[in-house]
């Protein structure tokens, strides 16, 4: 290969290399950014279970609506409503303007994947994984 092309080569592979480089920072950027704008305090407005609960969970889950307060803290996300309390940790895996992947993982290390998008005062999520698979609200307090 001649010099010319060496020099080449090695140009575009730098190109890719700060091209690749510029991306992955933004979308680091954008996950920051995510998880400054999730973080707070938000009221669990409805959820929609894929497959309905069983009576007794989806009694539970009326009684949570409206008034089971969720708070982001940038590493954990608790849920604080009538009769449960749980916190777990969570992490945004991926971010583009309003919209979020995230992980949830509870104390045992299973994980939970889900979504969502932010509107306003609003935070529309769905919820990827049995048993909690389905969709809802939070609206933020503060």
């Amino acid at each position: 290969m001649s010099s010319l092309a060496t020099k080449l080569c090695a140009l575009f592979a730098a190109c890719l290399l700060i091209g690749c480089g510029a991306a992955g920072s933004e979308a680091r950027d954008a996950r920051v950014t995510a998880n400054q704008r999730i973080q707070g305090e938000w009221t669990l407005m409805n959820f929609q279970p894929e497959t309905p609960f069983e009576p007794v969970l989806q009694s539970l889950l009326a009684l949570q609506l409206g008034s089971m307060v969720i708070t982001f803290d940038g590493a954990q996300v608790t849920g604080m409503g009538p009769g449960v309390s749980v916190r777990r940790r969570y992490e945004i895996t991926e971010a583009y303007l309003d919209s979020v992947k995230l992980i949830v993982t509870d104390d045992t290390g299973a994980r939970y994947r889900g979504s969502g998008e932010f509107r306003g005062q609003e935070f529309l999520f769905s919820s990827h994984d049995s048993p909690w698979r389905g969709h809802g609200s939070l609206r933020r307090r503060r």
